[in-house]
C-alpha cells in the first residue's frame, strides 16, 4: 500500500514537473510580407495561444510594407487587447515597418528595432485602387480629409497609450515621414535599438511594462522560446491572397472556362476554370482592387479569344496585350506597398497569353486554307453503293461521301470497289455483289 502511495505521489510531481518545464517563457511569432486577413488571424491566434500557457512575453518580428487596414486593426487589437506583454521587434537588417507596420509598432507595449531597419511611410491610401482624389486647386479632397483624420487620431492614440512620440506619429501619418532604426530610438518612436533578439531579451529582463489589470515586472528565460507557425490554412490564405497569385488565378481560371466552352465535354478545364475562379474572386474580394484595371484585364483576355477565334493576324492580340498589361498596372495600388503585381510577372503572363492566341489563331488559319485531303491508303480497296444525285454518281466510304468516276457507266445502286484517289475523285469500278 505505501508502495502504492508512493508511485502516486511520484508521478503527481512527474507530471507538475514537465508541465513547469514544458511552459514557454516566451511565444515567437513573425510577419513577413503584407498583411492581409490571414496574418491578421495568425497573430490573433498565437496571442492567444501565449495566453493560454502563460508565457511571459509575445515576441513579433516584423517585416511589411504594409496591408489591408481591416486585417491591421484587427491584428492591432488583439495586441492592446493581450494580457500577456508583446514586443514587436523590425529584423533582420534590411527590413521595414511602412505603413500599417508602423501602428503595429506603436500598438505594442515594447517596440525594438535592428540596425538598418526602417520606420514610417503610414500615409492611409484609399480603398479601390487609388489615392483619395485631390481637387483641382491642389486642396484635399473631403475623401481624402475624412481618411487622414481618422488615420491621425488613431495613431495619436496609440503613441498616448504607450508613451511615444505621438507628434512624430502623425508626421508618418500626414507627410508619409520615415526614419532609420537609430533616428527612431531618438525621436522615441522605439523603445529599444538590438542586433539580435538575444540581445533585445537581454535588456527587456527586468523592465516593467502596465497591463490592463496590473503592472508586470519581466523575468524572461531566453532559453524558452516557443516558436509558433501558421497553420497550412492560414498559408494558403495568405498566399492566395498575393496579388500576383490572385492575377494568375483570374487568368487561369477564364483560360478553363474558355476551353471548356470551345470543346464542350472535356470537363477537367471547365473544373479547374471554376475552382481558380472562386479562389480569384475570394482574393479580389479581399483586396483593395481598381475596378476599372479588372475591366481591362477582362477586355484583354476577351480581345485574345477573338484573336483564336476570327484569327485577326496578331492585331487583336497586340491590343488585348496592351489591354491586359495597363488593367494589370492599374488592378492593385501601386502606392499600397506590397499589392502591387511586379512588373515582370505581368509582362510574362500577357506575353504568353498572347503568344498562345497567335500560334492558336495562325493554326486556325493554316488548316482552313490547307485543301482537305484523305491518304489514299484510307479508302483505296474499300467497297461502296453507289447512288445518285442529279446524275451524279455518289459513295459513302469510311463515313464521309465521295465524289465517284469510273471507266463503265455506273447506275443507282451499282456495287464498286474504290483503286484510286485523285484529289476528292475516287476512281471505281464495279464489282459483284458477293464480293
Amino acid at each position: 500500500m505505501n508502495n502504492f502511495i508512493r508511485l502516486l505521489c511520484f508521478l503527481f510531481l512527474s507530471c507538475i514537473t514537465l508541465s513547469v518545464w514544458a511552459t514557454p517563457s516566451i511565444v515567437q511569432l513573425s510577419i513577413n510580407g503584407p498583411i492581409g486577413p490571414a496574418t491578421a488571424e495568425y497573430i490573433t491566434d498565437g496571442i492567444d495561444e501565449a495566453e493560454d500557457v502563460k508565457a511571459d512575453l509575445v515576441v513579433l518580428e516584423l517585416n511589411t510594407p504594409g496591408g489591408l487596414l481591416t486585417s491591421t486593426r484587427a491584428l492591432i487589437e488583439s495586441i492592446t487587447t493581450s494580457r500577456v506583454p508583446v514586443v514587436t521587434y523590425v529584423s533582420p537588417s534590411g527590413a521595414r515597418a511602412t505603413s500599417a507596420g508602423t501602428f503595429i509598432m506603436y500598438a505594442s507595449h515594447f517596440a525594438a528595432m535592428a540596425p538598418g531597419t526602417h520606420i514610417g511611410a503610414a500615409t492611409p491610401v484609399a480603398l479601390g485602387g487609388a489615392s483619395p482624389e485631390k481637387k483641382a486647386d491642389g486642396e484635399p479632397s473631403a475623401m481624402e480629409k475624412k481618411i487622414l483624420s481618422d488615420s491621425t487620431a488613431y495613431i495619436r492614440s496609440l503613441a498616448q497609450l504607450r508613451g511615444r512620440n505621438a507628434e512624430w506619429a502623425e508626421q508618418a501619418v500626414v507627410d508619409a515621414k520615415s526614419l532609420s532604426a537609430s533616428e527612431a530610438l531618438q525621436l522615441g518612436v522605439v523603445d529599444y535599438l538590438a542586433p539580435t533578439l538575444d540581445d533585445l531579451l537581454q535588456q527587456l529582463n527586468g523592465k516593467s511594462v502596465q497591463m490592463p489589470d496590473q503592472r508586470l515586472t519581466l523575468s524572461l528565460k531566453p532559453n524558452e522560446i516557443q516558436v509558433i507557425e501558421p497553420t497550412w490554412r492560414q498559408k494558403l490564405l495568405s498566399t492566395i491572397t498575393h496579388p500576383s497569385v490572385a492575377l494568375i488565378l483570374l487568368v487561369a481560371g477564364l483560360v478553363g472556362l474558355y476551353i471548356e466552352f470551345s470543346q464542350p465535354g472535356l470537363i477537367l478545364p471547365g473544373v479547374f476554370g471554376v475552382i481558380a475562379l472562386l479562389l480569384a474572386g475570394y482574393a479580389l474580394h479581399i483586396l483593395p482592387i481598381n475596378y476599372i484595371g479588372l475591366g481591362l484585364l477582362i477586355l484583354g483576355m476577351v480581345l485574345w479569344c477573338v484573336e483564336v477565334i476570327l484569327g485577326g493576324f496578331g492585331v487583336l492580340a497586340i491590343g488585348g496585350t496592351i489591354s491586359f498589361v495597363l488593367g494589370g498596372v492599374m488592378l492593385f495600388d501601386q502606392s499600397a506597398l506590397g499589392y502591387a503585381v511586379p512588373i515582370g510577372t505581368l509582362l510574362g503572363i500577357a506575353a504568353s497569353g498572347a503568344l498562345v492566341c497567335v500560334l492558336i489563331a495562325r493554326m486556325a488559319w493554316s488548316s482552313h486554307r490547307r485543301p482537305a485531303v484523305m491518304s489514299g491508303s484510307g479508302v483505296v480497296d474499300q467497297v461502296g453503293t453507289v447512288v445518285t444525285r442529279d446524275g451524279v454518281a455518289w459513295i459513302k466510304v469510311s463515313g464521309e461521301w465521295w465524289h465517284v468516276e469510273s471507266e463503265c457507266s455506273l447506275s443507282e445502286g451499282d456495287h464498286v470497289k474504290v483503286i484510286a484517289i485523285n484529289d476528292l475523285i475516287l476512281t471505281v469500278k464495279k464489282i459483284d455483289k458477293k464480293h
